[in-house]
């Protein structure tokens, strides 16, 4: 019994070494597409943002358009288009990261001030917002995020589309 049991260890051993390798194998293989898989989230997200922060993937919106998105902006979420504002509120009510504005389709000034727009939320996507103030007209690449509803310091609520802006340019003032 004594040989006998000398020629099965190495068969046991053996049998061992490969179930236990074929797990590494297995450990490895899932590693690697883990790897891959977040390699290509993190590639998708890449491209993702260089479209946002790419001033050609945007487009003009005539007056018309904008008064359906402003009257439906939950049907637009999404679409991308270059707006015009002047900043109502930008305070520490609103925050750093987001301000009032009304938006308009083009650049509405006459004889300096700004001649109307849509009451808005403009929230900071990939733009750095640390270079606009209350009275500042700018111009936005945007991308509608939806609708929301506010309660103003009256006490009345106002619902008003949302904007995030990813590129944004201070163009004037309406001081």
């Amino acid at each position: 019994m004594g040989g006998l049991a000398t020629h099965e260890e190495p068969k046991f051993a053996t049998i061992h070494v490969q179930t236990y390798l074929g797990a590494e194998c297995d450990t490895a293989k899932k590693k690697a597409a883990e790897a891959k898989a977040a390699a290509a989230v993190a590639a998708a997200q890449a491209k993702a943002r260089a479209a946002l922060v790419n001033p050609k993937t945007y487009k003009a919106i005539d007056k018309r358009a904008l008064a359906k998105v402003v009257r439906n902006p939950e049907s637009y979420v999404g679409q991308k288009y270059v707006l015009y504002a002047e900043v109502t509120q930008f305070d520490s009510i609103t925050g750093g990261e987001r301000f009032r504005a009304d938006v308009a389709h083009k650049d509405i000034r006459s004889y300096g001030f700004w001649t109307g727009g849509e009451n808005s939320m403009v929230d900071a996507g990939a733009a750095n917002l640390s270079e606009v103030v209350n009275g500042d007209i700018v111009k936005m690449h945007v991308v509608v995020s939806g609708v929301e509803s506010y309660e103003t310091t009256m006490g009345a609520t106002l619902t008003v589309p949302v904007f995030e802006v990813n590129i944004i340019k201070v163009i004037g003032s309406a001081d």
